[in-house]
């Protein structure tokens, strides 16, 4: 983002409760696949926006914590956004595809949102951006389970782990190499074509 003179802005609400359970990997695959997504489709210059919020869930027992991912990128035509999330869609857009991706991350992110219980939709204008939606359903924690669990997984030394990445884009191997390497782990990647 820093060499393309992207404008990244976040905004998060604090958690009403911040004990809850979730599937705290897939949330954040579905969210980096969006925010890789902005990023490849905003020109230079451009801002991409990021906000959690939380509400009341269906009953006391759940919250429903909402991301909204915002771009002033190329956005798309109102035909691709009613089949972005189907397996292998692209756009026939000169733009859209000279990025040449399979088309598989949004079906992806698509089917764990619904392995959730939650939703995720699409906003878009062509040249003006686009912003996705995406709403999971949290079930409430119990304080003491999370804080010991929180325990066990801090306690974890990765330190001198070995991990082989296979990845098909080079900005979500970028990311995950960065993540990875910052929890002490070495890191060798594959691009597949």
């Amino acid at each position: 983002m820093e060499n393309r003179d992207l404008n990244f802005c976040v905004s998060r609400e604090e958690l009403k409760n911040p004990y809850v359970m979730a599937d705290e990997l897939r949330i954040r695959e579905v969210l980096l696949n969006i925010i890789s997504n902005a990023v490849k489709f905003t020109k230079d210059g451009g801002t991409i926006s990021f906000a959690a919020e939380n509400g009341p869930g269906n009953d006391e027992h759940h919250i429903i914590v909402r991301y909204r991912i915002s771009d002033t990128g190329i956005g798309m035509s109102e035909e691709f956004q009613s089949r972005i999330f189907d397996e292998f869609s692209q756009e026939n857009d000169g733009a859209r595809t000279s990025y040449k991706g399979t088309g598989l991350g949004m079906a992806i992110a698509k089917q764990y949102v619904d392995l959730m219980g939650g939703k995720i939709k699409v906003s878009s204008k062509q040249g003006i951006g686009s912003t996705f939606t995406v709403e999971i359903p949290l079930i409430i924690a119990e304080h003491g389970f999370t804080e010991e669990k929180e325990k066990l997984r801090n306690d974890m030394d990765l330190h001198g782990l070995h991990v082989l990445l296979a990845e098909d884009n080079d900005l979500n191997a970028e990311i995950a190499i960065a993540l990875l390497e910052e929890k002490g782990i070495f890191v060798s990647f594959i691009l597949i074509l």
